[in-house]
């Protein structure tokens, strides 16, 4: 990955070669698009905002060409232009003017709430929206006999008052890290083991803290009788939480000694455990602000400095 890195780094053409090798790809393999993301990301944190944008227009224009010649029309350019590739450039620039991971990954909820935002501008009711676009999948699974009739319409009706607030937290989740992709390539070429002790040491801000433990809270009292909005809000704040929570298993791993295959084994939960381990971690990090595990881990010396190790 740091000769990938490296051959970004090596100017305008071989990054823009990266960016839309990587965008057209992840067409058929999502995961991706990150790689395409952080390529633009690394650009932008390490000679600017301008030539970061001028990376996104040059990629843009590449992939509208190679889209369009494959299938006709171009618009799939755009999205990736709007949806993917803007955020990470403009969390970049902000992680570029004020070095504080802490500050950007708290900015970049802003992002989630205006997915959230556009779930009830287009139609105004994001429930009756995704109960559209879920029925005609989950009528495929019933076909299929992979789910029961019967409880194909109560798993639509459950599934459709979340997705708006899954749909935030995942697009959250993957523009933050296209941004941790983009940094780590950046420390590796040029400051090596300073992404680790930025990630380590990542904390949210008590306002965040307090905020995540409300919305939490309401839907753990009331559960999908909690407003909609409540809902995507508090999926939202998880999904920054369960950030700090990996940061907080990382800093103790390492700050122990223990062996890096405990974090592969991590890993392997989140995976196997989906979505019960992604919740404790989140509360894990949602307690940290509090609780601070850094801290008692490493003596009980108070609030951990933001320092890292």
């Amino acid at each position: 990955m740091r000769g990938l890195a490296a051959f970004v780094m090596r100017g305008y053409s071989p990054a823009v070669m990266v960016v839309t090798v990587f965008a057209v790809l992840s067409f058929v393999l999502p995961p991706l698009g990150i790689v395409a993301s952080a390529a633009i990301g690394l650009m932008t944190l390490r000679r600017g905002g301008m030539i970061g944008f001028g990376l996104i227009f040059a990629s843009t224009f590449a992939c509208g060409v190679l889209i369009w010649a494959a299938v006709g029309h171009s618009k799939a350019a755009a999205g990736l232009l709007l949806l993917a590739w803007l955020p990470v450039w403009a969390l970049a620039i902000m992680l570029r003017a004020t070095r504080s991971l802490n500050v950007t990954v708290e900015a970049g909820l802003g992002f989630g709430a205006l997915i959230i935002a556009a779930g009830y501008l287009h139609g105004g009711d994001p429930v009756a929206t995704w109960k559209g676009v879920l029925e005609p999948v989950v009528k495929s699974l019933v076909d299929a006999r992979v789910m029961d009739a019967g409880q194909a319409q109560g798993f639509v009706a459950r599934m459709a008052g979340w997705m708006t607030g899954i749909l935030a937290a995942a697009f959250y989740l993957q523009t933050i890290l296209a941004l941790f992709l983009a940094r780590w390539w950046q420390a590796g070429l040029y400051n090596p083991g300073g992404f680790q002790k930025e990630f380590h040491d990542l904390r949210l801000s008590p306002v965040a803290a307090v905020g995540g433990a409300v919305f939490s809270g309401w839907i753990l009292l009331q559960g999908e009788a909690a407003p909609l909005l409540v809902r995507y809000v508090a999926l939202l704040m998880l999904a920054a939480f369960f950030l700090q929570g990996m940061a907080v298993a990382h800093n103790i791993v390492k700050r122990s000694g223990m062996h890096s295959g405990w974090l592969a084994g991590l890993y392997v939960l989140l995976v196997i455990g989906l979505p019960y381990a992604e919740i404790v971690l989140a509360l894990i990090g949602l307690v940290d602000p509090w609780v601070d595990f850094r801290a008692r881990r490493n003596g009980g010396s108070g609030p951990s400095s933001g320092k890292g190790a």
